[in-house]
């Protein structure tokens, strides 16, 4: 690939992210991945566009600011350029384990199975998570997609311990994937917590799960009912009725006050 062409593809793309002054083939680039997300939603990548990136990592990285492999790596894993992530990779290029993590979250909500293959295999553990502690596994739950999370269990990932991805299943109110997050088990404030969401995203037949596999719908109902949400409110007592979990029906308070008031009334303390 000429110079010339390269330097025109990169002159496109650079006008489209809002550069105007002349600028170096490096800060063209630089300019065009911090724009990348929204030129890749833009559909403004051309087909040739890898193919670019990758003679101007054959040519080196002088030049290139600390930043600009890692931010390329996360573009390539978003917009779905699996042989310049590859060569990138095999660069040698240091990957904390928030970046890590960061790209591999990025490829699986992107849907790109390949460039996750390509992070796998560059070493990139299956158990990495993100900032606030999310398990990977829990953003492919989340994303939905079969193939992905094929790829992580055959590479070792599975739910957690803590929930997330049990809390992902809810939410989307997969039945597929909700037996797969409880079958290694749950502990009860995570099967809880599930449930709670998914009362919230008004999905009955995962709470219908949740409630087989022991959860209890106090909480969700309290939170609901504290909230002011008559709907979720109703769905909850709806579906506790339809299962026969009367003792679910009621908060404590409510028991006992229908306790006191079944109470023969000699046994009531009348004092003033």
């Amino acid at each position: 690939m000429n110079d010339a062409h390269i330097t025109a593809t990169l002159h496109s793309l650079y006008w489209r992210a809002g550069g105007r002054k002349h600028a170096s083939t490096v800060n063209m680039l630089r300019r065009i991945v911090d724009d990348g997300s929204h030129l890749h939603r833009q559909k403004a990548f051309p087909a040739d566009f890898e193919a670019v990136v990758l003679a101007l990592l054959a040519d080196g990285s002088a030049g290139w600011d600390e930043e600009l492999p890692l931010d390329l790596l996360e573009l390539a894993c978003e917009a779905g350029f699996p042989e310049v992530a590859a060569r990138l990779l095999k660069s040698g290029l240091a990957l904390s384990s928030e970046s890590a993590a960061l790209c591999m979250a990025t490829a699986i909500a992107s849907g790109q199975a390949a460039l996750l293959d390509a992070l796998l295999d560059a070493g990139v553990s299956p158990h990495a998570a993100d900032d606030a502690g999310i398990p990977v596994f829990s953003h492919a739950i989340a994303a939905g997609n079969g193939a992905i999370i094929e790829r992580l269990m055959a590479a070792g990932a599975g739910p957690d311990q803590q929930g997330h991805a049990l809390a992902a299943a809810a939410i989307s109110g997969d039945a597929g994937l909700l037996r797969l997050c409880l079958a290694p088990g749950a502990s009860q404030q995570a099967l809880d917590e599930a449930f709670a969401l998914a009362a919230a995203a008004a999905q009955p037949d995962a709470m219908a799960m949740l409630l087989e596999a022991g959860a209890c719908a106090g909480p969700a109902l309290r939170q609901a009912q504290q909230g002011g949400d008559e709907d979720r409110t109703l769905l909850i007592r709806s579906l506790l009725f339809a299962q026969g979990r009367y003792d679910q029906l009621l908060s404590p308070e409510e028991i006992s006050a229908a306790a006191l008031a079944l109470q023969p009334p000699a046994a009531v303390d009348k004092t003033p």
